[in-house]
């Protein structure tokens, strides 16, 4: 994934010139710009217009699923702080008194399994799909941009 090719398909898909282009123009790695994707105005932007391509983040999928970035696959997670998930399966555990923020978009499907006083919130957009649910006391709570829930 080369930093031009995400800059202009974000310039494409209608990023804003301070908060998006410009710090895209300023990443100088992978990491970079999945710390841009995994801010709150980057997450909006990517779930709200599947955004970047799963084709541009295949290039790099190794480095995404070291950030609990996922584009395709099968994955299981342990408490994760926050999650992107473009395509694939993904199983997410939480326990404890964690809380877990999960975006989803694409075809991902998200299985989760909420145990404990862990807190959880899933939002799906595109065709993404949210299975799975909370024992004990656990919270969940699914913001449904999509048409496809059942937890």
């Amino acid at each position: 994934m080369k930093i031009k090719g995400i800059y202009n398909a974000a310039y494409a898909a209608g990023a804003c010139r301070v908060h998006g282009l410009d710090l895209i123009e300023k990443a100088q790695s992978i990491e970079d710009v999945i710390y841009l994707m995994k801010s709150p105005q980057g997450t909006e932007f990517c779930m709200k217009n599947s955004f970047p391509s799963k084709d541009m983040l295949l290039d790099h999928t190794a480095d995404f699923v070291n950030k609990n970035v996922f584009v395709e696959g099968v994955h299981e997670v342990l408490n994760p702080d926050k999650v992107l998930v473009f395509g694939g399966y993904v199983t997410i555990r939480t326990n404890g008194y964690n809380a877990c923020e999960v975006y989803a978009t694409n075809d991902a499907v998200v299985s989760l399994i909420a145990d404990e006083y862990s807190f959880t919130t899933i939002e799906l957009h595109g065709n993404a799909k949210a299975i799975g649910g909370s024992n004990k006391n656990a919270i969940v709570r699914v913001f449904n941009h999509t048409n496809k829930v059942d937890v």
